[in-house]
């Protein structure tokens, strides 16, 4: 794999669902059990002709996952990301072993405890349909809603489509009726 060598090392690009992180990959050394820091590993995940890596994942928690290896080792979950989520992904980058009970952002009363937990319950019934019975009913609703959207945009279409035959049909008939009397 290609990178850009400069003055501060072997820089190279990593792109996460859109989003473009210019890394020195000298941060990952020392990190050989890491999926960042295997270039083995790291390979299957680099396109060629972009000259970049690419990962279909959670684009907030990379941030986290960079900064562990650019601030001793501290693996911090974003408050807004559930812990399910957020311990899904370090286990993908390979960092479980990192991991400590300090994980995810601190909480400072109990009220900010309970919102978070309702927070998270919330973003695993919309991002996980399989998480419970709740999300495969929420999904399937919302599927409901976008199929019904498209039959009222495929009738509206049809009633248009019919409007303009009868208009069509309404000219022709007029053009035939004119040509009668005319002759």
């Amino acid at each position: 794999s290609s990178g850009i060598n400069a003055e501060y090392g072997d820089v190279k690009m990593i792109n996460v669902s859109g989003t473009m992180y210019l890394v020195d990959f000298d941060l990952f050394k020392g990190y050989s059990d890491t999926l960042l820091g295997n270039p083995g590993r790291l390979e299957a995940f680099y396109v060629a002709q972009r000259n970049e890596y690419f990962f279909e994942r959670q684009k907030h928690i990379f941030a986290a996952v960079l900064r562990f290896y650019t601030h001793d080792e501290e693996l911090v979950c974003p408050p807004c990301i559930p812990k399910a989520v957020f311990e899904s992904e370090i286990e993908f980058y390979g960092l479980q072993k990192y991991c400590q009970q300090n994980t995810i952002a601190p909480v400072r009363t109990l009220k900010d405890y309970r919102a978070r937990n309702r927070r998270e319950e919330i973003l695993l019934h919309l991002e996980f349909p399989g998480y419970s019975k709740l999300a495969t009913a929420y999904a399937l609703f919302d599927l409901l809603m976008i199929i019904i959207r498209y039959m009222q945009i495929l009738y509206i279409d049809i009633l248009h489509l019919s409007f303009l035959l009868k208009c069509l049909h309404f000219t022709a008939l007029s053009f035939w009726l004119w040509s009668q009397f005319l002759n």
